[in-house]
């Protein structure tokens, strides 16, 4: 393969990873408009690139095209309470298996993304903590070690559709559901891990719904 053709994939990726996020810290809202000209302009980027993101994150579902344009997708509250039981479900399954397979090692790293975000968050910044909280919940789906689990998870874009929605919780009511998940894991036990779990999603939902 040639330097100038991975360059070249490389800059589809970029150009995807960074509308991605994007779209999930809120910079490109539900419902907003892409216009492909501003895009390029303001990420660098040639239309070729940009029009390969804006395919794959479409396939993803963060972005929907209809008559009038692409736009970012806006998920109705019934649509995002459905992606956060599916969420529930498959990160309790990972977490238990994240029992099995994570070293002591990953264990404390878990533990450390959380300490040096709550250091750097204030009372109106709280985009430390929801960088390492979607670190996390990467993690936790990763060391779950199952190429199936990771498949779905991935394939139907649940942890994104649900990052949408953003921290419906501030990170001082959050906080103490994953050190219990980290817990739990640190304690090898699979049930107390994979019910930690989910009852942190499950908050998670009944805050969409007072959030209607």
């Amino acid at each position: 393969m040639s330097i100038l053709k991975i360059e070249y994939e490389d800059l589809d990726q970029l150009t995807y990873k960074t509308i991605k996020k994007m779209i999930l810290d809120g910079q490109l809202k539900q419902g907003e408009k892409i216009v492909q000209d501003n895009l390029a302009e303001l990420l660098g980027v040639s239309r070729t690139p940009l029009r390969k993101a804006i395919a794959q994150l479409t396939q993803e579902c963060l972005l929907e095209t209809n008559g009038r344009g692409t736009y970012v997708k806006q998920y109705t509250t019934e649509e995002m309470i459905a992606a956060f039981e599916i969420r529930a479900v498959l990160e309790g399954l990972a977490s238990r298996l994240c029992v099995r397979y994570m070293s002591d090692e990953d264990i404390q790293a878990l533990e450390n993304l959380f300490k040096e975000a709550m250091t750097k968050i204030t009372e109106t910044d709280w985009s430390a903590y929801r960088e390492a909280d979607r670190e996390f919940h990467n993690q936790i789906s990763k060391h779950a070690n199952s190429v199936m689990l990771s498949g779905i998870l991935n394939q139907y874009q649940v942890l994104s559709i649900t990052y949408l929605k953003g921290l419906m919780r501030p990170p001082h009511e959050t906080i103490n559901d994953h050190m219990d998940i980290i817990q739990a894991i640190k304690n090898r036990s699979e049930d107390e891990a994979e019910r930690a779990a989910i009852a942190h999603i499950r908050r998670s939902i009944e805050a969409v719904k007072n959030n209607r």
